[in-house]
């Protein structure tokens, strides 16, 4: 096996890399494809977190790395049976992430696709979107005489407020914002916090104000 990793190792390896040093233009070439293709992944990767798809796909890469290391230690028969699997990995792939598949070739067809790619300002409109919302949960919580404390994380992060309350990463939404803060529900009691244009977590506790030049009605408000 490891005679085996050597050649491989003198034969492609290294021969390759000889070439790209003798070929300037071909070594640009190839760091400006690997720049893309690392981008192109990690857009993936952002794309695919957080949603059922990634479970799947991890399990996918498992898959793959056990018919590598089957091969490399001569497993035949496990070989066998993992080589057919994957010969069919494309169609599974397509059934399986159909979903997302779909929405990333609607998205392409729309400027929405763009943000992927940092070429909009997408990030900015969706912040302003966001602020027109809890406006207008504030005007309705304040029809009812209800309290709110709701905290927007901009330069400085607050994690350390975020995880005193219940992680929700949910959308914004007017009407889930005054549910949130809806008395003697279980979230009332405490802040929220927007981070991301999204609401990171309810029920936070916020640290008691020490400076001196604030009204201590205002820095013990509760």
């Amino acid at each position: 096996m490891l005679e085996s990793i050597k050649e491989i190792y003198q034969d492609v390896i290294v021969a390759y890399i000889e070439k790209l040093w003798n070929t300037p233009l071909l070594l640009i070439m190839s760091i400006l494809d690997v720049i893309v293709v690392v981008f192109l992944l990690y857009k993936i990767f952002q794309i695919l977190k957080g949603t059922r798809a990634w479970q799947l796909l991890k399990g996918i890469l498992i898959l793959i790395l056990a018919t590598f290391i089957s091969e490399v230690l001569k497993l035949k028969i496990l070989n066998y049976i993992l080589s057919s699997v994957m010969t069919y990995s494309v169609f599974m792939l397509i059934v399986i992430f159909q979903p997302e598949l779909r929405r990333a070739l609607e998205q392409l067809g729309t400027n929405k696709f763009s943000k992927y790619f940092g070429i909009d300002d997408d990030i900015n409109s969706k912040t302003k979107e966001n602020i027109y919302k809890i406006a207008i949960a504030a005007m309705e919580l304040s029809k009812t005489g209800t309290g709110a404390l709701i905290v927007i994380e901009r330069d400085i992060k607050i994690e350390d407020i975020t995880n005193t309350g219940i992680i929700m990463n949910s959308e914004i939404s007017p009407q889930l914002l005054v549910n949130i803060f809806e008395p003697k529900t279980p979230l009332h009691d405490g802040a929220v916090v927007i981070s991301n244009n999204k609401i990171a977590a309810a029920s936070c506790m916020l640290p008691l104000a020490d400076d001196k030049d604030i009204a201590r009605e205002l820095r013990n408000a509760s």
